[in-house]
């Protein structure tokens, strides 16, 4: 739901003489959300805010800086818990000792859930720690997740009370209030999604 493989595969970065020069390619292949806890980069002061991330540390692989497989989107937060911390290297699909796995070969909801209260838990060791290093329950994030949850259930309300007023020919002030109840929502979620600018208008 809030997070998704990062498909490397399909990536064709151009060239770079420094690895920030990427930051937008791997802005955009991370649909604007941070490889971690999955804020949109809108709900946290656009692409200032976010990191190119080091998967594997600069400190440890220097041959990988300029790697592009090896960088991601993260916002500010998360690469700054991560920093240099890397207890093992990754198994694809083994979530049963500590180690971060690799964005771009596994979903993080394959290993990490979001309950009713807007709070990430795990049953793995891996997602146990990832929670607990990243702190992926800062009191934001958490607000953030139950927002998105409540704009889900307001979009599929305001469908269900589009088709009561149609069905039962309501007074036209009630078809009137539940258009402009679908316009609000509708407007909300695209300034929910919106990215506020581009790295190029910062320049």
């Amino acid at each position: 739901m809030f997070w998704r493989r990062i498909e490397k595969e399909k990536a064709t970065p151009g060239k770079a003489s420094k690895y920030s020069d990427w930051k937008p390619e791997l802005a955009k292949e991370a649909s604007h959300r941070c490889v971690y806890c999955s804020i949109f980069e809108g709900h946290f002061g656009g692409q200032r805010n976010f990191h190119v991330e080091h998967f594997r540390p600069k400190s440890l692989r220097e041959d990988l800086t300029m790697v592009y497989a090896n960088l991601f989107y993260a916002c500010g937060i998360c690469n700054i818990f991560k920093s240099d911390d890397w207890p093992s290297e990754p198994k694809a699909g083994d979530y049963s000792f500590i180690h971060y796995p690799d964005p771009s070969q596994t979903d993080y909801s394959d290993f990490l859930a979001i309950d009713a209260s807007g709070l990430v838990a795990s049953q793995s060791v891996t997602g146990r720690y990832i929670i607990e290093q990243l702190h992926l329950n800062r009191p934001q994030m958490v607000i953030n997740r139950r927002l998105i949850a409540l704009v889900n259930e307001l979009t599929a309300l305001s469908g269900e009370l589009e088709q009561y007023v149609q069905a039962d020919n309501q007074p036209d002030d009630m078809k009137e209030l539940v258009s402009v109840f679908a316009s609000i929502i509708t407007l909300l979620k695209e300034l929910w999604f919106a990215v506020p600018y581009e790295a190029k208008q910062t320049r």
